[in-house]
């Protein structure tokens, strides 16, 4: 069955063969939501996909012969089998004339068919042009034969030091008719070790029977002989395709021909699209020999990222490339990019402007996009925000009120009617947190919602104008408050009070308490009294004023306000499964504790503090400058005192891993005996999972922190994320951090319009 844009639908998954699975979901989605007919570049790249879907079915579809068991019918095919290979062998028809190459293959496959109709099994064709030669007699013409630049002479190196000549394959070689010399066409690196060996003969295959012409012996040594074998770079490889754009070769031309790249199709593909003088291609040629994977790595993201959007758009320059390179090596322009289908959108945004001038930058640094559903959405993400706000003003303004001599609306404590005044302002802070807390939970189901808004198109704003003012005055009427609130109107119910509204710089817009008379609350005198214990009063009366540390970065915002605790120690537990990078992570906070002037301990159990391991990790996670407030170890004291002992003397102290510890003192209660054993400490303890996803060293000792960190392993480790199951400082709901790239990505931050098809299918 011929599968075209009509029928497609109809095809289910299981059909698709594997290699195509990938994609099957993503094209649906580009038929049934019309971008197929929209775009035409979506429409080359699906045609071609189908093509290539056709031609795979139809090979499968072949392979199903049935055997044949009719006497009679064998007999014919045996004949039929007997004048072919006849055939094949002289080569020439009846009138003497020779078949052409097509021809003699067609006539093969037949003869091969009909074998496997009788059940035999087809003779493979026997190479018979291996033998050996001098390598003296072997030349190298690498402008006309070879990608590379150079030899990887690590390869050269490792084949001469176990050379073994009996699993030595033969070397690739071509005779050019024009000068009657040989070239070498694959093997290289084998050719390099054999000289180096000083090693006289060697076993060759001639390649002239499948390669008769040059253009075909320069195909099979620059695209074929090194594509599976990662001897050549990607972006050595990439050169091949970038050739056949710029003779004219169509995208799904290309498609058909880069299948041979397996995995890294789709990265060379990219990077075929880069400028090959240009900043991104050049950094990717440059840390090729670095000795840091991590920044390897990232320039190979960059790139990638920057080949896609090329590929997307014929729009972009080398002006452009460039400056996109830039942006992503400036890692605080770019630390909302959390992905490549962020960037990706970020630009498509830019390119679909109707002002765009290819002539000028993009200003990408600068760009905001947003549709009309998104202006409605920011909105009223802000209305709730700056509502939230003003409740929170109003509490700090009463607090200050009680707690700051200094202002010149101080409540005095000694004041007679201060009892009655306090309840009556705790009542109001309680009041002003209650509505805090219905905004808040308002403003998760807006983030929650955000797709709906940005589904929504042009039409936006009037579908969501006149309901919107509905359902926030019913929201509010269930809340019980009116739009304004004004504490003066609230509490000039109560008749021994007086207040009025007072401008000054301090105070919020709702108002202010005025000295009050005429108190019907008992005084403090009269008020019982408690043995062993303090009453919330007496104690907020000699209290410290709340500290909170003031971090810097995305992950001090991801982990939110923490306080500095003056009774027993904040505690972060993070855990996740295996090579989850919990203890990168780690090392992030510890950089950020020490910016912050702490010192910090770390109990290293899982890698030995003086391993490699350990000390890579410092290199590229903590600056040189913060090494000396750094003090890690991995030989524990003899007794959990004295390791507690140790533990008080730092700032901040990290644990890897519980279980670890554990398994050295044995049971310890992690609530009691470690997190409120101390005051005043950040406690970071990471902890194991097992495979089935539960903690080691107790779940419950997991979940005994003020913070629980989980992390959440990608499709590869540059997806990995930290999330919060728990966090009572807690600042922006539903945010992840993104640990290779260091990144805080909120809920509206991950929000992405739909791409066009090509992009979903990485083509």
């Amino acid at each position: 069955m011929l599968f075209t844009i009509k029928n497609y639908n109809g095809l289910p998954a299981s059909k698709v063969p594997t290699k195509f699975r990938s994609y099957h979901n993503d094209i649906k989605q580009a038929i049934n939501t019309g971008l197929y007919n929209e775009d035409k570049e979506v429409k080359s790249v699906i045609d071609g996909f189908l093509s290539l879907l056709n031609l795979e079915l139809a090979i499968k579809d072949t392979q199903k012969v049935k055997i044949v068991k009719d006497p009679a019918q064998i007999q014919r095919l045996k004949n039929g089998i007997r004048e072919g290979e006849l055939l094949l062998k002289s080569g020439k028809k009846a009138s003497g004339k020779k078949y052409s190459k097509e021809e003699l293959k067609a006539i093969e496959k037949s003869v091969n068919n009909s074998k496997i109709r009788i059940g035999e099994k087809p003779k493979m064709k026997q190479n018979t042009t291996i033998k050996t030669l001098p390598l003296s007699k072997i030349n190298t013409d690498e402008k006309r034969f070879q990608n590379r630049k150079k030899l990887n002479e690590t390869i050269v190196n490792n084949i001469v030091e176990n050379f073994n000549e009996t699993n030595l394959d033969p070397l690739i070689i071509w005779l050019d008719p024009t000068d009657n010399k040989y070239y070498l066409l694959a093997g290289h690196h084998r050719f390099a070790a054999l000289k180096k060996l000083k090693i006289k003969d060697a076993p060759v295959k001639i390649a002239n029977q499948d390669y008769p012409k040059e253009a075909d012996a320069i195909r099979y040594a620059k695209e074929e002989s090194n594509a599976n074998r990662s001897l050549e770079k990607p972006y050595e490889r990439a050169e091949i395709y970038r050739k056949y754009r710029l003779q004219g070769k169509s995208k799904a031309e290309l498609e058909t021909k880069a299948a041979i790249e397996g995995k890294n199709k789709s990265y060379v593909l990219n990077l075929s699209y880069l400028n090959p003088k240009g900043k991104t291609l050049q950094a990717l040629i440059q840390f090729d020999s670095s000795t840091s994977v991590a920044d390897t790595r990232e320039m190979e993201k960059i790139a990638d990222w920057i080949g896609q959007t090329r590929k997307i758009s014929n729009k972009l320059t080398d002006a452009h490339e460039n400056e996109l390179f830039d942006f992503l090596t400036d890692k605080t322009a770019s630390k909302r990019i959390a992905n490549k289908v962020a960037f990706t959108q970020k630009v498509i945004s830019i390119l679909s402007n109707m002002f765009f001038d290819a002539t000028k930058p993009l200003n990408i640094k600068r760009f905001k996009y947003e549709s009309n559903g998104e202006k409605v959405y920011n909105t009223e993400v802000s209305d709730l925000q700056d509502k939230i706000k003003k409740n929170q003003e109003s509490i700090d303004f009463i607090k200050n009120r009680f707690s700051n001599p200094g202002s010149k609306d101080y409540v005095d404590p000694n004041h007679e009617d201060y009892f009655q005044m306090k309840k009556f302002a705790d009542e109001k802070i309680l009041d002003y947190n209650k509505k805090i807390n219905a905004l808040q939970k308002e403003l998760t189901v807006l983030f929650k919602n955000k797709s709906t808004y940005i589904n929504a198109g042009s039409n936006q704003a009037a579908l969501f104008g006149a309901t919107t003012t509905k359902r926030k005055a019913k929201q509010k009427a269930a809340l019980g408050y009116s739009q304004t609130i004004n504490i003066t109107d609230e509490l000039s119910n109560l008749p021994t009070l007086k207040l009025e509204a007072e401008a000054t710089k301090e105070q919020p817009a709702e108002g202010v308490f005025k000295e009050v008379t005429n108190s019907a609350e008992p005084s403090n005198s009269s008020r019982t009294k408690i043995k062993g214990v303090t009453s919330a009063t007496e104690r907020r009366k000699n209290a410290i004023d709340f500290e909170y540390f003031n971090f810097q970065g995305d992950l001090a915002q991801f982990l939110g306000k923490l306080e500095k605790k003056n009774k027993e120690s904040l505690a972060i537990n993070i855990s996740g499964p295996k090579g989850s990078m919990k203890t990168r992570v780690a090392f992030q906070a510890v950089d950020m504790f020490i910016d912050h002037g702490l010192n910090v301990g770390f109990a290293s159990l899982e890698e030995h503090a003086e391993s490699a391991l350990f000390q890579d990790k410092e290199d590229q996670y903590i600056k040189p400058n913060n090494l000396n407030k750094f003090y890690p170890f991995s030989d524990l004291p003899a007794t959990f005192e004295e390791f507690m002992s140790l533990v008080s003397q730092f700032d901040a102290f990290f644990t890897d891993s519980w279980q670890k510890l554990l398994e050295h003192y044995g049971n310890i209660n992690f609530d009691t005996q470690f997190r409120k054993a101390i005051n005043g400490k950040i406690l970071w303890t990471i902890f194991q999972e097992t495979t089935s996803g539960s903690t080691r060293g107790g779940s419950k000792s997991g979940f005994d922190g003020d913070i629980i960190l989980k992390v959440e392993k990608g499709e590869n480790y540059t997806e990995n994320f930290v999330y919060a199951e728990k966090n009572r400082y807690e600042t922006i709901p539903g945010a992840k951090f993104y640990i290779h790239d260091k990144k805080l990505v909120t809920p509206e931050d991950e929000e992405i319009k739909p791409l066009p098809a090509e992009i979903y299918l990485d083509i």
